[in-house]
């Protein structure tokens, strides 16, 4: 399919051709409406490709505060966005964020480390 990239589904374990879509959204936890959306195409398309995804989620954060400066907000962002560096931004910027992380990572705040251990139940 014209414009796809490959795309590894954790669910089934395999990679494909699928189309990518980031969609910018606000949500009270009850509605959610849509603010935007962009697609965001193969690492193999960008000379850069770390920098062109940063600065998408850069976009979607400016705009929401103009849109709605008033309003306290916090970015939700999957797994794929939660790196040292735009963690670093967020917080130089004030942003409240939850990012969605795998289970064996490690992550150090104010010196102290912190992991998720799945439960043996």
């Amino acid at each position: 399919m014209e414009g796809t990239s490959w795309f590894f589904d954790t669910k089934i374990g395999r990679c494909m051709p699928a189309y990518k879509l980031i969609v910018g959204a606000i949500s009270d936890a009850k509605f959610t409406i849509p603010i935007n959306a962009a697609f965001n195409f193969g690492k193999e398309f960008y000379s850069k490709p770390g920098k062109t995804q940063e600065y998408t989620v850069q976009f979607f954060i400016k705009m929401t505060k103009q849109l709605f400066p008033l309003k306290k907000f916090i970015a939700v962002l999957d797994g794929a966005f939660a790196t040292v560096k735009y963690l670093q931004w967020a917080l130089e910027n004030n942003i409240a964020t939850e990012v969605r992380m795998h289970a064996n990572r490690l992550v150090e705040y104010n010196g102290t480390k912190y992991n998720y251990v799945k439960s043996r139940a």
